[in-house]
């Protein structure tokens, strides 16, 4: 699967949400997103096309720990852990249009200050009750801190 650039942000000051704007709706979408903070502490959660009503389900695994589920959210729950360093998230989402609700597959990681704390690593599987294609991505910062200037989040879309 070959895909294309759709969109990229980058926070021109310190802030809790990285909004992609609206892009074109592909099939598959990509979104990387990446942020330090500052404080205080920060973690990511995903909203799609800024819904955030009880729309999300997720399972998770932390550092290959036990397996939790968790139903009703109002947002993918954090994708990365709670840090005051920085983080990274990479997601994978099903985005056909039609009756099918939306899934996603993330790989997130925080990374702890000083090289004496091993980072923590999280996977996120899930799903979006939402039948029509996904044109936007909010990237929310739910903890204590703020992302720090430059933190970003960049789409990529298919269509094959």
């Amino acid at each position: 699967m070959a895909y294309e650039f759709l969109t990229s942000v980058v926070l021109g000051s310190n802030g809790d949400t990285i909004d992609s704007g609206t892009f074109t709706a592909k099939k598959f979408l990509y979104a990387q997103i990446q942020a330090n903070g500052t404080g205080g502490n920060i973690n990511c959660n995903l909203t799609f096309d800024s819904v955030g009503s009880s729309k999300y389900t997720i399972c998770e695994y932390i550092d290959g720990g036990s397996f939790s589920r968790n139903n009703s959210l109002s947002n993918t729950d954090n994708l990365t852990g709670t840090t005051a360093g920085g983080i990274m998230a990479n997601v994978y989402i099903t985005n056909t249009d039609g009756t099918y609700n939306k899934t996603f597959i993330s790989d997130g990681i925080e990374n702890t200050t000083g090289a004496s704390n091993s980072p923590n690593i999280k996977h996120v599987f899930g799903m979006f009750e939402q039948t029509s294609q996904i044109t936007s991505i909010q990237a929310n910062n739910g903890s204590t801190g703020d992302y720090l200037t430059g933190a970003s989040i960049s789409i990529f879309g298919a269509d094959n």
